[in-house]
């Protein structure tokens, strides 16, 4: 028995689910959008940068163990486009990690 809109039991809410299958068909839709879901976020994570916040080149974190990742030093010596990062100067530049190296730009 189904109930109305007027019904105390009220109208079926819609699921982003279908019945078919039954329950077993039901978790596994839901299985493969959580899997789709912790792909996502994997693939986030690994473009998050480190912003905000700064740091001084001695502080950054390995730049192999965060290819990808940029942040701003505040202690840049000369920048040069895509040349490799050094502490020990007065500029505030953006840097990146190529998986070796941290590298102005």
């Amino acid at each position: 028995m189904s109930g109305g809109p007027n019904s105390p039991v009220g109208p079926r809410d819609p699921s982003p689910f279908s019945d078919e299958g039954g329950l077993q068909g039901i978790l596994a839709q839901w299985n493969n959008t959580n899997q789709q879901l912790v792909q996502i976020v994997q693939a986030l994570k690994s473009i998050v940068y480190l912003f905000p916040g700064s740091y001084t080149f001695a502080t950054l974190p390995p730049a192999g163990q965060n290819a990808y990742k940029r942040a701003m030093i505040t202690d840049g010596g000369a920048p040069t486009l895509g040349g490799a990062a050094a502490g020990g100067g007065g500029n505030t530049v953006p840097v990146y990690s190529d998986g070796a190296v941290w590298r102005y730009g």
